[in-house]
């Protein structure tokens, strides 16, 4: 798990899919319960064991591929007030309702990627130079010169051609 201090932060984040492999499936599960734990507290809901172990279990499986720093943010604004609904009138902490939340920071996040990638894009590109059309439209036209053609010329050729196709075989090494 990393310090997220900004937003571009999110972006960085492992998956919790990596992070079960990496520390094991309790301990991913442990710090998600801190977060539901302090929302619960803050909201002045209780919540038994089996509930609380069910959300995590559920956030797991559902969140698996985004990183644990998001599911903490969003259980975290969420007992802040910040998404500004659900836990004010309903008074019931839910998947549904974690999950209205998670698609706002989740499209936040992508909104952020996004940038990060138009910004690399255009670091990428390389300025167009810029075309003097009119100087194009202008330019001297090549003249092309168009030999005369005729029997003499075309006969030394063939003759030539067929000379060179046709060597006797104890030729093909002189020359």
């Amino acid at each position: 798990m990393i310090s997220v201090s900004k937003k571009e932060d999110f972006l960085k984040c492992v998956s919790i899919r990596k992070q079960i492999k990496e520390f094991g499936e309790e301990q991913v599960k442990a710090l998600i319960s801190v977060g539901v734990k302090k929302l619960t507290i803050s909201l002045n809901i209780t919540f038994s064991d089996f509930q609380l172990e069910t959300l995590c279990d559920d956030l797991v499986d559902v969140y698996c591929h985004d990183s644990i720093e998001d599911v903490l943010h969003v259980l975290k604004n969420g007992r802040q007030g910040k998404y500004s609904f659900g836990h004010h009138s309903r008074s019931v902490i839910s998947m549904g309702l974690i999950n209205d939340w998670m698609t706002l920071h989740l499209e936040e996040k992508s909104k952020l990627r996004e940038e990060e990638h138009r910004i690399k894009k255009i670091g990428i590109s390389e300025p167009l130079v810029k075309v003097d059309y009119e100087a194009f439209k202008n330019r001297p036209k090549e003249v092309k010169v168009k030999k005369e053609f005729n029997d003499e010329d075309y006969s030394l050729f063939k003759s030539k051609h067929i000379a060179q196709k046709f060597k006797p075989v104890g030729e093909e090494g002189e020359g």
